[in-house]
């Protein structure tokens, strides 16, 4: 639900073509992008849930929601918001690379939700 007063965007065509093919053909995993990081020695979570935090903050495109609004779809943007980030590590595993692979491939085809964007 958009707030009274809350400032929506027109999509750009992009985001209307993605939107647009998820209410068409259900849904579909054919726009996700999976990248990945490897980070080298040990990662301090706390600070790194942080660090990632205050990026969310201060970068509207991690505060962006969808949302059908007067016959529409329109972009609104979060004041705020915090994303929990779930920390894995694949090097107790016989062969990591592999295992890394096997849980992107599965994550990857998991459809868009607009209702709980992003990050």
């Amino acid at each position: 639900m958009i707030e009274p007063g809350m400032p929506t965007y027109d999509l750009t065509l992009a985001q209307n073509q993605i939107w647009l093919s998820q209410k068409l053909f259900g849904s579909t995993s054919i726009f996700n992008i999976t990248v990945a990081y490897f980070l080298p020695g040990e990662i301090d979570a706390d600070i790194f849930t942080r660090a990632f935090n205050q990026l969310v903050a201060e970068s509207d495109c991690f505060r962006l929601e969808l949302k059908e609004h007067k016959g529409k779809v329109v972009q609104t943007f979060l004041s705020e918001k915090h994303i929990p980030l779930e920390i894995i590590d694949f090097r107790d595993q016989p062969d990591p690379k592999a295992a890394f692979n096997a849980w992107g491939k599965k994550h990857a085809v998991i459809p868009i939700d607009f209702d709980h964007l992003l990050v």
